[in-house]
């Protein structure tokens, strides 16, 4: 087993040129493959994790697909908008969000 504390990890930050998108993360999975956390895993774990803040005005990525991945969102703090397919849908505290493979979002 391997422990890390959210606290004790380093926010990143990464801006587009123009600024519209714009985030501060931590990014819990490549902390967990690293040697200082512990010993490697016989694998790697099947899924990602980051906690992400994004800026008021900003957008975290722009609009994408994945070819075989999942994207699940939980929106701990803050409203805003997130576009799925031809969808939006206004998001406050406490709503998740799963977009499965092949969906634009």
């Amino acid at each position: 087993m391997k422990k890390i504390n959210l606290d004790q990890m380093p926010w990143k930050e990464r801006v587009s040129p123009k600024g519209r998108f714009h985030i501060r993360y931590r990014n819990v999975a490549r902390e967990f493959r690293s040697a200082k956390t512990g010993p490697r895993f016989p694998g790697e774990p099947p899924f990602e994790f980051a906690v992400l803040c994004i800026r008021p005005g900003a957008a975290n990525f722009p609009f994408h697909s994945h070819a075989a991945e999942w994207e699940f969102y939980h929106i701990v703090s803050g409203t805003g908008v997130m576009r799925a397919g031809k969808k939006r849908v206004k998001v406050k505290p406490g709503d998740c969000l799963m977009c499965p493979p092949g969906e634009p979002h």
